[in-house]
């Protein structure tokens, strides 16, 4: 490990400082552990091998001041000390040398982990702003979806209203005309020209009903309530099945997106009550419960099949329109028969 040259010369005139105080002082005071100073300086910013030389220098050192100062009975003690000292500095030496490694190892180590988990941490924020970016696309492409599929809607009924419903009134009133040109004639038409006259009036208030439940003219405050009194009524009276509604009188819905999806759910679960499960009776509920708004299509029909399922469009349209709408829906089977359509969202205020 390269050390600079100001860290050499410092050990170095510390070992200087050491041995000039031991020298000094005489054999009385010991100062061998002041020679660990340079040692372990050395130990800590160099190599193994600078810091075992560090450690013979330190002991020889010693060695000659304690040889220079102090007489032993036996000559060779002097020199058992010396290696004892040069065993203890190279040992005490090597292993903060070896500690010094450890603790860079283990903060290289926590480097780059710290590096890998910012990594991770940056590709699962990408990944989490993807998904985001995609579900924010999925979500704006069903809104695309039903807005495209509510404006045919909204252009079907306006078209019976405009077109048919014009067209057989003219009809009506062509007829009549001409039973009454007819009658200076003959009284034996009268029958068939009643006949066909009540058809056409019944052909008009079904489709005027039809364009009224396609394209409901109101759908914020009362405007759901009497677009969902209609419907229970049109189903009534064109297909001889008992609708009712139940409607919570202090429930306000202001907002129109909100309820036109109700509406629209509620359309999609009679439908397929009347188309598929033979349902006899059909009853609408929206009404408040805690902080929700809850509206349930409940019929008395076959239950859930296979058409129902969530694959069908029918039943994933309704799933989406309740996303759009801030609430969630669930499909619940009667045990005794029927089927109960629930969409649950948070209360508005008020």
């Amino acid at each position: 490990m390269a050390q600079p040259a100001t860290t050499v010369r410092l050990t170095f005139v510390l070992l200087g400082v050491v041995g000039f105080l031991d020298y000094f002082t005489g054999g009385e005071l010991s100062f061998s552990v002041f020679y660990l100073i340079p040692v372990c300086l050395v130990a800590w910013t160099c190599g193994r091998v600078e810091t075992a030389a560090f450690a013979v220098c330190s002991a020889l050192l010693w060695w000659w001041i304690e040889w220079m100062m102090v007489t032993y009975s036996v000559p060779v003690i002097v020199y058992w000390n010396a290696a004892v000292r040069l065993c203890f500095f190279l040992m005490f030496g090597l292993l903060l040398n070896a500690l010094r490694d450890i603790k860079q190892q283990l903060e290289l180590t926590v480097e780059r982990r710290t590096l890998e988990l910012r990594q991770a941490l940056l590709d699962l924020r990408v990944e989490s702003d993807r998904r985001l970016a995609e579900e924010a696309r999925r979500r704006q492409a069903e809104h695309d979806v039903l807005h495209a599929a509510e404006h045919e809607q909204q252009r079907i009924g306006s078209d019976l209203h405009d077109s048919v419903q014009g067209s057989l009134a003219g009809a009506k009133m062509m007829l009549l005309a001409l039973r009454s040109s007819a009658r200076k004639h003959t009284d034996s038409l009268d029958p068939a020209f009643e006949k066909l006259s009540n058809v056409l009036t019944e052909t008009i208030e079904q489709t005027r009903a039809i364009a009224r439940n396609l394209c409901p003219s109101d759908l914020s405050e009362k405007g759901l309530r009497q677009a969902l009194q209609q419907l229970a009524e049109t189903t009534t009276g064109l297909f001889h099945v008992e609708c009712s509604l139940d409607y919570t009188q202090n429930l306000h819905i202001t907002d129109e997106t909100v309820a036109a999806q109700l509406y629209y759910i509620t359309r999609e679960a009679v439908n397929n009550a009347l188309k598929h499960a033979n349902a006899k009776r059909i009853d609408i509920r929206l009404t408040r419960r805690n902080a929700e708004v809850v509206l349930e299509v409940e019929d008395d029909g076959d239950g859930f099949r296979e058409f129902d399922s969530p694959s069908g469009l029918g039943m994933r349209t309704m799933f989406q329109r309740a996303i759009v709408a801030g609430g969630s829906l669930q499909v619940h089977t009667i045990p005794d028969g029927g089927t109960r359509i629930e969409c649950v969202l948070t209360a508005p205020d008020g």
